[in-house]
């Protein structure tokens, strides 16, 4: 009983020293995210008001769950980071919380199917090493519906993916 009661107590510390900062504290050098002002990477929870973003972050890089929000409240990214990389299943949603993308990461590369869902409906999928499929015509009209959804996602894999 007393090893339990312990092990409760031990869980609460570990739990309770989780940092949540303002991504406004954070400064990234050189792919490494950093409190202002500190020289040791930071650890942690990250909340972004103004993007409506929430993820983790463990010895200076994108670590855990990563959510982000439309204007509207509704889901509009969801996925996983390992070693600041993407992985495992990430969406995307329209406004009105249907999905627009679904894809598959493995330590940030494409390990399964990439779907697009159009607003009209349909569905366009790439392949992993289908380089011929993402540069199809198919895709180019939801490229066009969804062009301010795609940048957003673009430069955070430009800016992530140092």
């Amino acid at each position: 009983m007393k090893k339990l009661a312990a092990v409760i107590l031990l869980s609460f510390a570990v739990m309770g020293c989780t940092k949540e900062v303002s991504v406004k504290e954070l400064v990234k050098r050189e792919g490494i995210f950093y409190l202002v002002n500190e020289t040791k990477p930071f650890s942690g929870k990250v909340k972004d008001e103004e993007a409506r973003e929430n993820y983790g972050i463990k010895k200076g890089q994108l670590e855990g769950k990563y959510t982000s929000a439309h204007e509207n409240g509704q889901l509009k990214e969801q996925g996983a980071y390992k070693n600041g990389k993407f992985d495992g299943q990430w969406t995307v949603f329209y406004e009105n919380g249907e999905k627009a993308i679904e894809a598959a990461f493995a330590e940030g590369k494409q390990s399964g199917d990439i779907t697009f869902r159009r607003k009209n409906g349909t569905v366009f999928t790439v392949k992993p090493g289908d380089s011929k499929g993402i540069n199809s015509f198919k895709i180019i009209g939801f490229f066009m519906e969804n062009i301010e959804l795609l940048n957003t996602k673009m430069s955070k894999l430009k800016s992530y993916s140092a």
